[in-house]
C-alpha cells in the first residue's frame, strides 16, 4: 500500500515535528543569587568611558524647542535674498563665510535665538563634543565633494550624543 502525501502536508508534518521537538527541550535554571554575586576569582571589566551612555539632553530642551517654532507660524521665504559673496575688509563689517548657501528665515532666526539664549549651554556641551569627531567628519565631507560646513548639521542633529 503506498501513502501519498502532497507538498502541503509534507510542510505541516515537518513543522509540527519541528515544534513538537523544541517544546521538549529543557531550560537551564540560574539562580538569582548566582547573577546577583561576583565570583571571588572574577574581576570586573575596566568600562571605557567613551562607551558609557550619556544622558541625553533634558526632555525640557526639546519642549521649549517645539514651542518656540510653532510660534514661528508658517515657513516662509528668506528674510534676505541670497546675494554674490563680497570682499569685506573691515573685519566688524564682514559677514560670515560659508561653503554651502545659507537662509535665514523666521524658522532659523528661531533656532539662532534659542541656541544663543535658552539652550546656550546646551549648544556650548555640542560644540565641545564636536571636537571629537570634527577632523573625520571633515575629511570625509572633503572626499565625498561636499561641503564643509554640513559638520554642523551633524552636530544640530545628533548634539554628537552616542
Amino acid at each position: 500500500m503506498t501513502i501519498y502525501i502532497s507538498r502541503t502536508q509534507s510542510i505541516l508534518l515537518a513543522l509540527a515535528v519541528l515544534f513538537l521537538a523544541t517544546s521538549c527541550t529543557t531550560k537551564q535554571q540560574i539562580s538569582s543569587s548566582a547573577l546577583d554575586l561576583p565570583s571571588a576569582n572574577a574581576q570586573s571589566p575596566e568600562v571605557d568611558p567613551d562607551l558609557e551612555p550619556l544622558i541625553s539632553e533634558p526632555e525640557i530642551s526639546l519642549d521649549q524647542e517645539l514651542e518656540a517654532l510653532a510660534m514661528t507660524g508658517p515657513w516662509e521665504e528668506p528674510l534676505v535674498a541670497p546675494e554674490e559673496t563680497q570682499i569685506c575688509l573691515d573685519p566688524d563689517l564682514a559677514e560670515p563665510l560659508y561653503d554651502f548657501p545659507v537662509v535665514v528665515n523666521r524658522q532659523v532666526q528661531m533656532y539662532l535665538d534659542l541656541f544663543q539664549g535658552k539652550q546656550r549651554k546646551y549648544f556650548a556641551r555640542w560644540l565641545g563634543r564636536s571636537g571629537n569627531y570634527s577632523d573625520l567628519i571633515t575629511k570625509e565631507l572633503e572626499a565625498a565633494g561636499i561641503p564643509r560646513d554640513l559638520l554642523y548639521l551633524a552636530m544640530i542633529e545628533s548634539g554628537f550624543n552616542q
